[in-house]
């Protein structure tokens, strides 16, 4: 079977949507099929069984032609605005949907889609776990990981915690992990928030770490905190929870899936809820760590993505899927 994505190349910058294409990609490899990526601002003319579509690449694929299209499926790595803007011409199309986690299916579910044309493909997971190493003892260590990208979350973060000086910020840190190259401009607002006030003393930005370099040092840290709104998976909240680490996060999108509130963590129903909550903690460090040493997050064990492969490869070949009109 020959398989093109029409996707960003996997190793042009870091994030959720690439990690899952790159090694759902390299499985089918493994399983024989022929792999091929593109990202050209134009559809592919040769002959391909399925083109697997990134939502990065949704207005290319609405105004594709017919032999541009093939036998397309589309990968719902966001539900940002131009999704919504376009989801009742994806409704009324014969397109389907791989779907990395429950929340988006809810979404295409309530929309008119039919079961039938979707498929929840949650990402993999290659290689040793994430242990836990943190030792019960001040200082906290906080993780916060995500691209300086709006759709984060991260400068609002900054900006509302901002707000109240923390004293004993010794006793405190969070590392936040990610690109700052993919959107220059939100980032330089973030490393501006971040030379403000007491948050230069406890907050610091980390900068891009390998997948296999982040699930390395996940285990040190006592919490994670997840300040997006929503995530459509949300694959750094559940390797925390593969670490048997707990979440703070914001109540959305996939991220009730992956947190069971006063179990693995908690969820507030607004970022705001949470910084408030945030900065009483912090005032006193000895009891919030004793918080998050009482939480008992379950561990997740994921499916290999070889197993998430021979899943995909099953559902295309019964599902035949068609091409947009």
């Amino acid at each position: 079977m020959t398989i093109h994505f029409r996707a960003p190349n996997p190793d042009a910058f870091s994030s959720g949507g690439n990690l899952y294409n790159r090694h759902l990609a390299l499985s089918l490899r493994e399983l024989g099929q022929d792999i091929t990526f593109q990202s050209k601002a134009f559809g592919p003319s040769e002959k391909h069984d399925f083109i697997l579509w990134d939502t990065l690449f949704l207005s290319s694929l609405l105004k594709a032609s017919t032999t541009e299209v093939g036998q397309s499926v589309l990968i719902v790595h966001s539900d940002q605005a131009p999704f919504y803007q376009h989801l009742s011409q994806l409704v009324n199309s014969p397109l389907k949907f791989i779907l990395p986690g429950q929340y988006m299916a809810e979404v295409l579910f309530a929309n008119g889609v039919s079961p039938e044309r979707c498929y929840i493909l949650e990402p993999g997971f290659e290689g040793a776990l994430p242990v836990k190493s943190s030792v019960n003892q001040l200082p906290i260590k906080l993780i916060l990981i995500g691209n300086l990208t709006f759709d984060k979350g991260i400068i609002e973060f900054l900006h509302a915690i901002q707000s109240i000086r923390i004293a004993n910020t010794g006793l405190f840190s969070l590392h936040i992990y990610g690109d700052d190259r993919i959107d220059p401009d939100y980032a330089d607002q973030c490393h501006r928030a971040l030379e403000l006030g007491s948050l230069k003393e406890w907050i610091t930005f980390q900068g891009v770490e390998s997948h296999d370099q982040l699930m390395n040092k996940l285990g040190e840290y006592h919490g994670m905190l997840s300040v997006s709104p929503r995530e459509t998976f949300g694959m750094a909240i559940r390797e925390a929870r593969m670490a048997g680490i707990p979440v703070l996060g914001v109540h959305g999108g996939n991220i009730p899936n992956l947190i069971q509130h006063k179990e693995d963590g908690l969820l507030f129903q607004s970022r705001d809820l949470l910084v408030e909550y945030l900065l009483v903690q912090l005032r006193d460090p000895g009891r919030f760590l004793h918080r998050l040493t009482s939480f008992h997050p379950g561990i997740i064990v994921a499916a290999s993505w070889i197993d998430q492969a021979n899943r995909l490869l099953s559902w295309l070949h019964s599902s035949q899927a068609t091409a947009i009109v």
